[in-house]
């Protein structure tokens, strides 16, 4: 990350619409499968968030913000997609509140408007092993991240 800034830019707002309500979340871009082929960096960008933030859910709006589709300049506005949960993709384990969801699909549907999502993804190589995560001290600063769980 160059920037702490750009963490901004990491989290799209999540609106679960619900059969009694509507409930919101955070999600996170995250790259996956990053690599290097014929001089191109290649990743497969992908909205992580907990079940529960979709779980019931009868469809979801995810927020991005967006950039020009042509220089990539972040503009002033934002977009918004409709998904399924059929998009996301459960963790196996029961146990582990995480699923994920990959964002090629959506670029498609924004090339009308001349617009793109504009986001940050964050690197798995950003991410704390274990061997990080038990040097922290517990009085480390810490900046959060996302949008708060409304019910």
């Amino acid at each position: 990350m160059k920037n702490i800034n750009e963490l901004n830019y990491s989290t799209v707002r999540i609106t679960s619409r619900l059969k009694n309500g509507v409930s919101t979340g955070t999600g996170f871009i995250v790259r996956y499968a990053e690599q290097f082929r014929d001089g191109q960096y290649l990743n497969v960008p992908s909205i992580v968030t907990n079940k529960h933030v979709i779980d019931g859910a009868v469809d979801i709006t995810v927020r991005f913000h967006t950039a020009n589709i042509i220089n990539g300049k972040k503009t002033n506005s934002q977009c918004e997609f409709v998904v399924s949960t059929d998009e996301f993709f459960m963790h196996p384990d029961e146990d582990v509140d995480l699923c994920a969801m990959p964002i090629a699909s959506l670029y498609k549907m924004t090339e009308k408007d001349n617009i793109k999502p504009y986001y940050y993804g964050i690197s798995l190589k950003q991410i704390p092993h274990d061997d990080k995560l038990n040097s922290f001290l517990p009085t480390e600063d810490i900046i959060v991240v996302g949008y708060p769980g409304m019910n």
